[in-house]
């Protein structure tokens, strides 16, 4: 199952990660030769060695990282291909070792290690690519050595299947690892929903949907010392309907409700975006403005109330409700 996040800081590390072992491994060999050689263990010239261990791999390696680093500019890309583009990245600087020294030792820790990281990205679909990359990369290079160095040689063939066998191993152990963190991840995903359902109980109107007399306080208190810090103002608009019991009494507290909600749908419409909406209680309505003068707030209540006026109900054509607002910098 392909996760929704989006992984974009990590794919950037591992990418510069990517890079600096790029530039390490020719740095490295660069070093190895000179070793080798001080041993006496060196058998081809230094053009030769030059060429078949630094310059070939730095190339392929740094024309795989550009050409990876370019398609995740692309944003059209889905995020499993982005991901995979990442870990491609890794696996073709194994590969180039592999190939390169042929050293089950080495083959076992690189491949292991993209494996391992795979795992990052939560992607269990992901890691099977990479494991089955991983294991072609491996059968690709023992063919080659057997073919170019050790053909006949049964130590060999063991290495290669104790290779086959520590990497399926490492598939299965990052497997168990993304089915825990998933598990992990849904159960923190329905803690967090069902602190959202209570936090809606707590802090907001049932039949509003608008911030309750609880919220009202505690937002007003923390815009307060918000604006106090950043020198700016808070406004408050506090609202009551005309005469409301001119509807409930007559018509009952079902149509009252329509006109409630009626209004707190204006109040959200022309001033959820700049303030905070609250029930205070009853008819009695109130919006926070931070960093909203006196003026503006305003223009949006005058705004709000000729467009409450204007409202219509089932249970009266003809009775018009309106509200009296005073506003307070």
């Amino acid at each position: 199952m392909e996760n929704n996040i989006s992984y974009a800081k990590w794919k950037e590390q591992l990418m510069k990660l990517n890079l600096v072992i790029i530039l390490a491994l020719a740095v490295l060999e660069f070093g190895l030769y000179f070793g080798i050689r001080q041993a006496g263990k060196m058998y081809v010239s230094f053009i030769v060695y030059m060429g078949k261990y630094i310059l070939l791999p730095f190339l392929i390696n740094m024309g795989v990282w550009l050409f990876c680093s370019f398609l995740l500019k692309k944003t059209q890309s889905s995020g499993r291909m982005r991901n995979f583009t990442t870990l491609f990245c890794s696996f073709t600087i194994c590969l180039c070792v592999a190939f390169i020294h042929n050293d089950f030792i080495v083959v076992i820790c690189f491949f292991s290690l993209v494996i391992v990281i795979s795992g990052i990205f939560g992607d269990i679909k992901l890691t099977q690519i990479i494991t089955l990359l991983s294991l072609a990369g491996m059968a690709v290079s023992a063919c080659y050595a057997v073919l170019h160095e050790m053909s006949g040689n049964i130590d060999y063939l063991f290495e290669v299947a104790v290779t086959a066998a520590f990497l399926i191993f490492t598939y299965s152990f990052t497997r168990i690892m993304i089915d825990y963190s998933n598990e992990q991840l849904t159960k923190l995903k329905q803690t967090y929903h069902r602190l959202e359902r209570l936090e809606r109980k707590i802090l907001l109107d049932p039949l509003t949907g608008l911030y309750n007399h609880t919220a009202f306080y505690s937002i007003f208190e923390s815009q307060l010392e918000e604006c106090r810090k950043s020198g700016q103002t808070v406004t408050l608009a506090v609202l009551d309907i005309d005469d409301f019991k001119k509807v409930n009494d007559p018509f009952g507290h079902e149509n009252g409700n329509l006109v409630l909600v009626r209004l707190s749908s204006v109040l959200q419409d022309f001033c959820g975006h700049g303030g905070y909406a609250c029930r205070y209680g009853g008819e009695e309505f109130t919006v926070i403005f931070p960093g909203i003068r006196k003026e503006q707030a305003w223009d949006l209540m005058e705004r709000a109330r000729i467009e409450f006026s204007r409202s219509s109900y089932p249970f009266s054509k003809t009775e018009k409700v309106t509200f009296s607002c005073g506003i307070f910098e």
